[in-house]
């Protein structure tokens, strides 16, 4: 009988089975007793003992066999985790409900038992853990343990309860979700400005744009196909394949050409034709090489499989995948996968799928999580959520959440920061958010609920799902709004770009025309009007030629050497005390000072020589009285500025304004990265700040003129003698101008604006991707990072991975992500060509999917750069708004965790754009490689994380798109304490409970 306990029975019906067993045992008990009480009296003793102590041992199985009864019978009651709670669907049957008590009643009514052999039973659950529930169960013969013979007996078992985490791999359907094919061959304009990426597809090279039609969400056509399996079955058509009325894919009637699922006809095309207006896709998903999958795989549909290539090893199984496609089903299941377009010859028997008998079914949602979980924390939100773990910690920021310190849950943590933008009319819209709450991780429940919304679109491509502020003031991490200064003050001349002096000895009154001999070519600024002509000939005082003969004699120098003394005096007019500016007037009067002074000729109105220099004609000093009363003539220099003081700087001629650089990253601004360190919200801000470079510039012009004294007599002058005594003065009423230059000092201001707050955005504004899809109202989360603890995420839309999710210790830690759609894998991408702008938001111009010609392939290592999925570029999850980076930092992506889509599908945002491995089988620069699964996968549909692209037949490797997915399983995932474990509902829900050990009480 013990024996019997320890098989394992999974068919409907069992609990009644259950039920006559326990009267089975009573009736034996009953016969037993009888039989062994005849026969001679003096074996009557031992036989009776012995009798009994069988008959205890019966009894304490009926027990055991009555409390597994109970416990299939009770509806809901599924799972350890539930059980634990002795609540609800399992009140009563949980630890510490009581011992349960019963008489056995014999069927057999010609043997009913006796005061003296009665048997009965009690049991009691000792305890429910992560791997069983354990129950102990006495059974006794006789009403009083006074009577004569009477004994007891005590068993103990273990029963488990069934969970997905007996697999590595489970799914409904092998095909892409509907709600996928709709929104990525939703209604679309294309634009095309290269004729190259036409040509490339075998399309019109005239074309300039098309417009598609999108999947039609019904009829024979319609995507709805991919919400069937591939074959009808014999009994429950209906329901699993409710999309197609029952019918299988195998025997659907669409007209579209064989291997093809739905189709979306061609609105219209400009500038060229399209020869076959319609795009026909597929559902299915296939297994092929580069996958591997460590661990039991079930799946209720056809598995597809493919090599790859005439030379590929196909994917790589452990164990036989087993497929609820049967014989009885139709078509029959004798094989159940097809091939596609072959699997490889030299593939491991393991590959080959066999037929399970039996069927298992995802429950509907992970509502139950809120009722039936063993969270000692259990935190809700509302609307789009960020969940950043970091060791022990969870860091979550949901902008739709209110902020309450009345919770570990909603508490901000960090109150430098806020979360601005909440759209108006969301129901639940937080005032202040929750940013940046820290929530322990060591047993937690994390639900995140949709937030209803006023209008069908809430966010579209390129809109901030996320968005922190700093708030007035520096904030905990965040840096005050900050204005750079940069000053530098060269001295430019405005003309020549660059020299100091714009015209040395010119620009007053030029030369009627310079002489070619080059002689006299100096330009002065005295005319040459007098009676001679001006060429080099000493014709007489008024000739012009005499200023430049004069000023090269008073300084003993011809005018090209005083022009690189002035030239090098000037040099010093350069500011370079950074910060300071010294007065311009001041530093050219001090470098004419200089020159002049340098050549003998007086200044500050000295007379060291005849000749003498001062900054001002009302600073000439006076020329000395001849002693002798002899006219004798003196020589002066002065010069005149204009204008006559420091000018202030303004935007003049030759200096030219800069203009705002725009939005742009300040790598000089602190980013918010928050307390958590959070890689993702922690981007360097885009769009908040500004540089401008504004030049401004004072100039004075210098005018040097040449005045001779001129004498006077104080008494009357007869034939030259002065009967009074001569006096001498300047004649600067008949001053030569002799030359005039203009020095120029500009000043540049570099100015970096930082906005009034600092911000940080996620998704990256080149992203296409679409992100917060359900227009019912976003309820998404988004999720990485390293758990130390036990942790469950659950999701009434999806959750997306942003990154790698780990654990810190590896079969302590243990983390399930369930969502009610679809569980992600964060994979952005920007537009390769961004010059053409008429395209549908979320897709890229140059797209030419669907045009090729049927049945011929185009496409080969020259020209796949012109491939559709070539037209988007990966990103790099930290790529900045100036100059996105095509990064490689999510090319390989680790998720430690048990991945529940109970609605969707475990799938990479755009799995068939961007680049993975070229055609020659390299990895392409930028290129995604593989997402590694340490747990399981159980998804309603088989979820794409990439796609191996159209080869020819004879090509030896393929090129790709997106990841390729391993999967090994954690075996002890279930045994870990997960505070929620979605169970198996549906056909199978009877059978969850299995009786895995029985074992006697020493000495019982």
């Amino acid at each position: 009988m013990i024996a019997r306990l320890h098989r394992v029975r999974r068919a409907e019906g069992e609990q009644g089975f259950v039920l006559v067993y326990v009267l089975m045992v009573a009736t034996i008990i009953s016969l037993l007793v009888t039989f062994l009480t005849v026969g001679a009296e003096g074996n009557v003793r031992p036989a009776k003992k012995s009798a009994n102590e069988q008959s205890a041992l019966a009894a304490a199985e009926a027990g055991i066999q009555a409390y597994y009864a109970s416990l299939l019978a009770a509806s809901g009651c599924t799972s350890l985790p539930v059980l634990a709670t002795n609540a609800g669907a399992c009140a009563g049957l949980g630890p510490g409900s009581g011992a349960h008590t019963a008489q056995l009643v014999s069927a057999d009514t010609a043997n009913a038992f006796t005061t003296q052999n009665q048997a009965s039973y009690s049991y009691q659950v000792v305890a429910v853990t992560s791997s069983f529930v354990r129950v102990k169960s006495t059974g006794t013969v006789g009403t009083s343990p006074s009577q004569p013979f009477s004994t007891s007996k005590t068993l103990i078992a273990d029963i488990s309860g069934a969970d997905y985490t007996k697999y590595a791999y489970y799914s409904t359907y092998e095909t892409i979700p509907s709600s996928l094919v709709q929104s990525e061959f939703g209604p679309r304009t294309i634009a095309f400005d290269d004729a190259s990426t036409l040509s490339a597809a075998g399309a019109d090279t005239g074309l300039t744009k098309v417009v598609w039609g999108g999947v039609p969400t019904t009829g024979a056509t319609g995507s709805q196909w991919c919400d069937a399996l591939y074959y009808t079955p014999a009994t429950g058509a209906s329901t699993v394949n409710a999309s197609t009325s029952g019918a299988g894919r195998f025997s659907r009637a669409s007209g579209l050409p064989l291997g093809y699922d739905f189709q979306e006809p061609l609105v219209s095309a400009t500038g060229g034709s399209v020869p076959d207006p319609t795009h026909n896709g597929v559902c299915q998903v296939d297994f092929t090489s580069g996958t591997t999958i460590n661990g039991q795989m079930y799946s209720r549909d056809a598995y597809l499989l493919s090599a790859g290539t005439a030379n590929g090893t196909g994917p790589s199984f452990t164990v036989a995948p087993q497929s609820a496609w049967s014989t009885s089903d139709s078509p029959a299941g004798g094989q159940v996968w097809n091939p596609f377009p072959y699997i490889g010859a030299g593939s491991n028997a393991v590959n080959r799928p066999v037929s399970a008998g039996f069927t298992l079914a995802l429950p509907a949602s992970g509502a139950a999580a809120l009722t039936s979980n063993t969270a000692t924390l259990v935190c809700e939100y509302y609307g789009p959520t960020r969940v950043f773990v970091k060791g022990a910690y969870a860091y979550v920021t949901s902008p739709l959440t209110a902020a309450n310190a009345g919770s570990a849950c909603t508490t901000s943590g960090d109150s430098g920061v806020s979360a601005p933008n909440v759209p108006a009319g969301l129901a639940g819209a937080g005032s202040p958010s929750v940013v940046e709450a820290k929530i322990p991780v060591a047993n937690t429940l994390v639900y995140v609920h949709k937030s209803p919304l006023t209008s069908s679109t809430a966010w579209t491509p390129g809109t901030p799902i996320f968005q922190l502020k700093s708030t007035t003031g520096a904030g905990a991490t965040l840096p005050n709004p900050t204005v750079t200064t940069t000053t530098s003050t060269p001295d430019n001349n405005v003309a020549s770009n660059g020299s100091l002096i714009t015209s040395l000895l010119g620009g007053l009154v030029q030369l009627p025309a310079p002489k070619a001999d080059g002689a006299w070519n100096l330009d002065w600024t005295y005319d040459c009007s007098l009676t001679a002509t001006c060429d080099g000939t000493l014709l007489g005082s008024g000739n012009g030629n005499l200023n430049q003969y004069n000023f090269e004699t008073d300084l003993g120098k011809t005018y090209t050497q005083f022009k690189a003394q002035v030239q090098a005096a000037a040099y010093h007019l350069t500011d370079t005390v950074s910060g300071t500016r010294a007065s311009l007037l001041t530093d050219m009067q001090t470098a004419l000072n200089g020159v002049f002074n340098a050549d003998g000729i007086g200044t500050g109105g000295s007379f060291t020589s005849s000749k003498t220099f001062a900054l001002t004609q009302a600073s000439l000093p006076t020329p000395p009285t001849n002693s002798g009363g002899t006219a004798k003539s003196y020589t002066g220099y002065y010069a005149t500025f204009a204008p006559t003081s420091d000018p202030g700087y303004a935007t003049t001629s030759g200096c030219t304004t800069g203009t705002a650089s725009g939005a742009s990253t300040n790598t000089s601004l602190t980013a918010p990265t928050q307390a958590d360190g959070d890689p993702l919200l922690g981007q360097p801000a885009y769009g908040t700040s500004q540089g401008r470079t504004d030049c401004t510039q004072d100039a004075i012009k210098v005018t040097v003129s040449r005045v001779l004294s001129k004498s006077s007599c104080s008494g009357t002058v007869i034939l030259g003698s002065c009967s009074g005594t001569w006096s001498y003065a300047w004649d600067t009423a008949n001053a030569k101008p002799q030359f005039d230059f203009t020095s120029t000092r500009q000043q540049t201001t570099a100015n970096t604006i930082v906005a009034s707050a600092a911000t940080a955005s996620f998704p990256l504004s080149a992203d296409v991707t679409k992100y917060q899809t359900n227009t019912d109202g976003p309820g998404d989360v988004y999720v990485e990072g390293d758990v130390t603890g036990k942790l469950s995420i659950v999701a009434e839309h999806d959750i997306v991975i942003t990154g790698n999710l780990t654990y810190d210790t590896p079969g302590t830690d243990v983390t399930d992500l369930i969502a009610n759609d679809s569980v992600r894998v964060y994979h952005p991408v920007r537009c390769t060509d961004t010059a053409t702008t008429v395209t549908t938001a979320g897709f890229c111009p140059n797209d030419t999917t669907g045009l090729s010609p049927k049945g011929v392939l185009e496409f080969t290592s020259s020209n796949f750069a012109k491939h559709p999925s070539r037209q988007y570029t990966n990103l790099s999850r930290t790529a900045t708004y100036a100059g996105a980076q095509d990064g490689t930092d999510l090319a390989t992506v680790s998720v430690q965790a048990g991945i529940f889509a109970l609605g969707g599908a475990f799938y990479a945002d755009n799995y068939d754009r961007g680049a993975g491995y070229d055609p020659d089988g390299t990895l392409a620069a930028g290129g995604l490689r593989s997402v590694t699964v340490t747990g399981g996968v159980y998804q309603l549909h088989h979820g794409p994380l990439g796609v191996q692209w159209e080869i020819k037949s004879d090509a030896t490797t393929r090129p790709t798109s997106g990841y390729t997915l391993n999967i090994t399983w954690d075996s002890t995932m279930g045994t870990r304490g997960l505070p929620y474990l979605p169970q198996l509902s549906g056909v199978n829900s009877n059978g969850t409970w299995q009786v895995i050990s029985t074992s006697a009480v020493s000495g019982s």
